[in-house]
């Protein structure tokens, strides 16, 4: 048997807004949170990306507690070393239509353009149906 030679390790967080937490609690394990990555992607060379779970709403929710850090962010999206989008949040199509898919990935694409280029890639970590349609979609 050959052995594996290469092993890609694709660093991302996937975040619930309300899951385990109230929003209020979450936007401060969300802003400590971000302020590793984003020090980190600033700081460590070697660190080469982070993917921000695929939705805009993470951001909305950061800049609603640390707006100043807009141009960081920019900074980092712009260099492909934070990667966002294309979701505004993440979706779930087996209780909405594919309208409201089209339009999340309209807004979600739409707040991405503020700092750089979307990943257009359709990450959904919290699939609950089948991903197959997904690309479609994109």
């Amino acid at each position: 048997m050959k052995a594996v030679s290469r092993v890609h390790i694709t660093p991302h967080m996937h975040w619930d807004r309300e899951w385990y937490f109230t929003t209020e609690e979450s936007r401060i394990l969300l802003v400590n949170n971000m302020e590793e990555i984003l020090t980190r992607l600033e700081q460590d060379e070697a660190y080469k990306y982070y993917v921000l779970d695929g939705q805009t709403a993470v951001l909305e929710d950061y800049f609603a507690v640390k707006p100043e850090n807009r141009s960081r962010v920019k900074a980092l999206v712009e260099r492909g070393k934070l990667i966002i989008g294309p979701w505004y949040t993440q979706t779930d199509t087996t209780i909405v239509s594919g309208e409201s898919i089209v339009r999340n990935l309209m807004y979600g694409i739409r707040d991405c353009m503020a700092f750089g280029e979307p990943m257009m890639i359709g990450y959904l970590p919290d699939s609950f149906w089948d991903v197959r349609p997904a690309s479609a979609y994109l």
